[in-house]
């Protein structure tokens, strides 16, 4: 069975590739992902970025930025990036 997606530069046209036996999607165009529960949550957890620290943590590092910034400032050394936002 022919893959049922349609690619963008062939105007329209169907891919040419085989699709993925019981799918009908070849394995570069999709049908791909997780199933379980656990798999949604763990592609979720692996998505977000620190948002599963609690609040004291990301308080921490906010501080331990902040004080780095300052350092660096004294020091002369150029910082690279935005500066933190200061607690």
């Amino acid at each position: 069975m022919q893959c049922n997606a349609k690619i963008q530069y062939s105007k329209g046209q169907r891919c040419p590739r085989e699709a993925i036996p019981g799918k009908s999607k070849c394995k570069s165009h999709g049908n791909g992902g997780p199933r379980t529960i656990d798999g949604r949550k763990a592609i979720a957890r692996a998505r977000s970025k620190g948002m599963n620290d609690s609040l004291a943590e990301r308080i921490a590092h906010r501080k331990a930025s902040f004080e780095l910034y300052m350092l660096a400032k004294l020091a002369g050394v150029a910082w690279t990036g935005r500066p933190p936002k200061k607690i």
